[in-house]
Formats: C-alpha cells, structure tokens, sequence
C-alpha cells in the first residue's frame, strides 16, 4: 500500500491497526476518535511506538497522530470533532474509516436481538455521521 501525506480519519478499536498500515506506508496525519479518550491517547502512543519499531526511525520522522474523544453517534459531537481534525491538520480530511463498534465475547446462536439492534445501529449512525 503506498500512502502519501494526507490526513486520516479513524475511528474504533480495529481502526488502530488501519492507522499503523496508514503510518507506516507514509502518512503524516493521523487521527484517532473514541468516546474513551485515554483509550484513544494509547492507541496513539501504540501506533507510534510500532512504527519506530518497525522502520528503526526517530520521533520526528513518525506521523502525527493526535487523539479525539467523540460519541460517534452524536451528530453535533462529530461534525465538531471532523471540524477540529480538519482545523488541526490544515484542510480536509482525505480518507475515513469506519470502525466503531461494540465487541461482545458471545456465541453467535447465542446473540440476542437486542444486541444485534443496538451494535448495528451504533456501526450505522457512526458511519452515516463520518460521511
């Protein structure tokens, strides 16, 4: 994958292994959101300790990767977020990712409804508001 230096948007916990290939193929701006921002603060420092792990470089030479805290599904939370990601990185955001989600450890035929209606309806509003 060859990546040049345009911003990504990312968000979820699957998300961080996309900004990882993102950063290491060349990406200069990243961006990683989730309603837990210390969550999302670690998933920064992850990302950029691999990437100097992986290609041997110096800090300055690892993309920028910045953290938001954002409830996907809150429409005026997002359009505020994507406002300050563009704002912060200097113009639009060139790729998004959609990768909220909710993770249950539970037996497929054992899966309740409800369940199933609540995590679809996160993923659908999170990736409906990001685009």
């Amino acid at each position: 994958m060859r990546s040049l230096a345009h911003t990504r948007l990312i968000e979820g916990g699957l998300g961080k292994e996309f900004l990882k290939a993102f950063a290491l193929s060349g990406a200069r701006s990243l961006a990683v959101i989730d309603v837990d921002l210390p969550l999302a603060q670690q998933a920064c420092r992850e990302i950029r300790s691999a990437v100097k792990q992986e290609l041997g470089v110096h800090d300055d030479e690892v993309a920028q990767v910045n953290a938001w805290e954002c409830d996907v599904t809150n429409k005026d939370g997002v359009y505020q977020t994507i406002h300050e990601i563009g704002t912060k990185f200097g113009g639009s955001i060139d790729v998004f990712v959609g990768a909220a989600g909710i993770c249950e450890n539970i037996p497929a035929l054992e899966y309740p409804i409800d369940n199933f209606k609540r995590v679809t309806k996160r993923k659908m509003t999170a990736l409906t508001l990001g685009i």
